[in-house]
């Protein structure tokens, strides 16, 4: 199953989310899990309510997988954003700084 967008270099698309695989990935340990996640972002609460030392090292990796997952994400994100930013720029010319 592949889940986020990403190119090579020739630009192929490597990486996709289908229908169905949200259908698949949509079980009580993911709901769960999102749950778990959701907590600790929003709230920073754990659900033994005894800090991350005392935590299951279960709990801590599901935080720590699905906050990776977040940051790829958030980066894959940007850097789209950057590249259709930039290509909007005319060629050879420079913008304009209005205060001048």
């Amino acid at each position: 199953m592949k889940i986020r967008g990403v190119y090579d270099d020739d630009g192929n698309l490597l990486n996709l989310l289908f229908k169905s695989d949200v259908q698949f990935l949509k079980t009580r340990f993911f709901a769960r899990s999102w749950q778990l996640y959701s907590d600790w972002t929003l709230f920073k609460m754990l659900p033994h309510g005894k800090g991350t030392t005392k935590e299951n090292a279960s709990v801590i990796s599901i935080i720590r997988i699905l906050s990776e997952e977040a940051n790829l994400w958030d980066q894959w994100d940007m850097d789209n954003r950057m590249k259709k930013h930039s290509s909007g720029k005319r060629k050879g010319g420079s913008v304009t700084d209005p205060m001048k």
